[in-house]
């Protein structure tokens, strides 16, 4: 017969917690519980890996796309800008807020249209025309000019 001691030895060797390579803990060996366990523990520890991929990549961003440091977007805004120095300086406080964030974001869809290739004329000179109606006073065919010369220009980019 066996030692009693032995048994309880054995007992609590299959009872005792058993901790596996990636840090999980395992109430009992062998048991349904233990799987149920680990297959949970695995879960938030997958949970907590996918959030904190996606937090990195949500701070990342898209490169060269919409960072402002990129060559594309500093030529895009460049030709944009380009002529329009004395006009925008001619502009009250509050226009010239309205036109900047209206540029910024012209700027932002021309550069979509470019990087995803669905850039056509039409397209880009229809938001550059709408962008510089906003400046008071200026004559409409210097619009249609400005807005055909600086979207030659961007296609030329792409």
């Amino acid at each position: 017969m066996e030692n009693p001691n032995s048994l309880e030895k054995q007992t609590a060797e299959i009872l005792k917690p058993e901790i596996d390579s990636e840090g999980f803990e395992f109430a009992e060996k062998g048991t349904e519980s233990s799987f149920a366990k680990a297959t949970e523990d695995m879960s938030e520890k997958i949970s907590k890996d996918n959030l904190a991929l996606s937090t990195d990549q949500a701070t990342i961003g898209a490169p060269g796309i919409d960072s402002k440091d990129s060559p594309l977007h500093q030529s895009v805004e460049a030709i944009l800008e380009s002529d329009l120095e004395e006009l925008y300086f001619q502009m009250n406080k509050q226009e010239q807020k309205v036109f900047k964030e209206k540029g910024e974001q012209t700027a932002k869809q021309i550069i979509e249209l470019v990087t995803s290739a669905k850039a056509t004329f039409d397209k880009v000179f229809k938001l550059i025309k709408n962008w510089l109606k906003i400046i008071p006073g200026v004559n409409k065919f210097f619009i249609e000019q400005d807005a055909k010369i600086k979207a030659d220009k961007i296609l030329q980019i792409k």
